[in-house]
């Protein structure tokens, strides 16, 4: 039994290493690209939330920095204040590229699996990106969101939630995702320059 506890400890350790590596490739940014535009809100599943640990350690401490810079307390700075949503289903590029790095408030429970409306933030000049609900538990019996269109064959399935439409989603893009933008913004994208060094709050499209 001690060695099968183990096993599970250091596959357990494997597959942070992996994901926090997989996540860390997508955030080197490039110079000029296209940004979801700053304010806009998105749905996804949570595929990660960080530990405190990792929010103080990661990338030499860069959420720790960007989240003290917009107000955020140490107190406030747990487990599970970062966390990484996939905004598109199941595999293949674009699960990982258009992935979104974001903040959750403490008031916010939040669990791998658990589908999360974000709030988009931008890089230059800094927004914090932010999760601002939960949309349906990950062990939900009751599911309101589901990833569209409903073919696990797809790789640029998007997520959606029933009667986002009354409440002011579009759906934007070849691939349909559902997006709530601004209000007064007719366009969900803006261009903007990214320095090479600096590590995108949300990821080009």
């Amino acid at each position: 039994m001690t060695s099968i506890n183990n096993m599970k400890s250091v596959v357990s350790r494997i597959y942070k290493v992996m994901i926090l590596a997989w996540f860390f490739t997508l955030i080197g940014c490039a110079s000029t690209t296209t940004f979801m535009y700053p304010g806009t809100h998105v749905l996804g599943e949570t595929m990660w939330t960080a530990t405190r640990e990792e929010i103080l350690t990661a990338m030499e401490g860069y959420d720790y920095r960007n989240l003290k810079q917009s107000g955020i307390a140490d107190s406030e700075i747990k487990d599970g204040s970062i966390a990484v949503i996939r905004v598109n289903c199941c595999g293949g590029p674009d699960e990982r590229r258009n992935a979104v790095r974001f903040y959750v408030p403490p008031e916010i429970d939040l669990e791998v699996g658990d589908i999360a409306e974000v709030r988009l933030g931008r890089p230059s000049p800094f927004i914090l990106a932010v999760a601002v609900g939960v949309r349906q538990r990950r062990d939900a019996s009751t599911t309101v969101c589901r990833w569209t269109p409903d073919n696990e064959a797809f790789w640029n399935r998007v997520m959606y939630c029933e009667g986002i439409e009354s409440e002011g989603w579009t759906q934007y893009g070849a691939m349909k995702g559902w997006m709530k933008v601004p209000e007064g913004v007719d366009e969900p994208r803006t261009r903007i320059t990214v320095p090479l060094d600096s590590p995108s709050q949300e990821l080009p499209r």
